[in-house]
């Protein structure tokens, strides 16, 4: 009986209303864009980094940056590239320079035609906005982990 096959789903995935698409685009545009700046006084201000408020921060670009992709489509992979391996961050300076890195690639982001443009629509901006939002979850995550793991370091050390 193929009512008992699980793979033939009665439910085919559901087109999401264009509208709440386009406000969940919107809207994580935004946030990616404010989290990065408040990322960007934090780590400028002459008080020591705070790994909470860094690790809470990624977090949330991870998750934009995720559901943003989700919503453009994935980028398509380049042939024959794997990204580069990303070294770790093994103490605040490094985690600051990361920081950095990341926010050059979300301004970049930010700045893309496909978003400053109303009239582009070239498929190169768009391919160009989704590889550099897979980046901006790459990265964000790779800085969460590390600052996860300077934080412990932080912790036990007297």
């Amino acid at each position: 009986n193929p009512r008992d096959d699980p793979r033939e789903s009665p439910h085919p995935p559901k087109r999401r209303d264009p509208k709440v698409v386009m406000a969940e685009i919107a809207e994580d545009f935004m946030r990616i864009q404010v989290v990065n700046n408040d990322l960007g006084q934090a780590i400028s201000s002459p008080s020591p980094v705070n790994l909470e408020f860094v690790i809470k921060s990624t977090a949330e670009l991870v998750d934009r940056s995720k559901r943003f992709g989700e919503n453009l489509g994935r980028p398509e992979p380049e042939k024959e590239s794997k990204p580069p391996k990303l070294e770790p961050l093994t103490d605040l300076e490094q985690l600051k320079r990361g920081l950095a890195t990341l926010d050059k690639l979300i301004t970049e982001f930010a700045h893309n035609p496909l978003f400053t443009d109303a009239s582009t629509r070239d498929a190169e901006s768009l391919v160009k906005a989704r590889r550099d939002l897979a980046e901006i979850t790459r990265l964000s995550e790779h800085i969460k982990k590390n600052a996860e793991q300077l934080s412990k370091t932080v912790k036990q050390s007297p």
